[in-house]
């Protein structure tokens, strides 16, 4: 992500700290989204969640486009697609109003824009992914039980640990 900083030109966006510091912006939440990889024996990134808004008494003007709002990342031979980019602008009464592809807004002190980035997609068929791979991205967070279960065929127990009898019979 890039913004710009007056005559310093375009700046890359770091940590959410050193972004903070350079910029009159406050980031309220980030980070990965579950259930949004393209599912496959290779899985495709998850999505990312970014809500931001401008400091206290300042207004914002953000300039974005977004790749992936429509058309989202295609699987390859059997892989799944990954979820579709989304950006909203939320009001001062927390209502979220979705925002184009490509656009330009300003936005004022207590309203953010919330944006979701694209998921990649997957290669392969989900069900040959590694049971133990499946369990790592259901341990970091980044896939639910029903997403191991509806999507890899990996049956996860309410302790977090993979019942195998139950995994092999519903992988056939």
């Amino acid at each position: 992500t890039l913004l710009h900083n007056g005559n310093a030109g375009l700046c890359r966006l770091d940590s959410i700290e050193v972004d903070e510091l350079q910029y009159p912006m406050y980031v309220k939440d980030r980070y990965v989204t579950k259930d949004t990889e393209g599912a496959g024996e290779f899985r495709g990134a998850p999505s990312a969640f970014c809500e931001f808004g401008p400091i206290e008494n300042s207004e914002m003007t953000v300039i974005f486009t977004s790749d992936g709002s429509i058309n989202p990342a295609k699987g390859g031979r059997g892989g799944m697609p990954g979820d579709n980019a989304k950006a909203f602008k939320r009001t001062i009464d927390g209502k979220l109003i979705e925002l184009p592809n490509c656009h330009q807004i300003t936005i004022k002190h207590g309203e953010t824009i919330v944006s979701y980035s694209a998921g990649g997609g997957g290669y392969g068929d989900p069900h040959r992914r590694d049971i133990e791979r499946v369990t790592e991205d259901f341990n970091e967070g980044w896939i639910s039980k029903e997403r191991a279960k509806d999507a890899y065929g990996v049956i996860i127990d309410s302790n977090g640990i993979v019942n195998k009898e139950m995994t092999l019979a519903l992988r056939g």
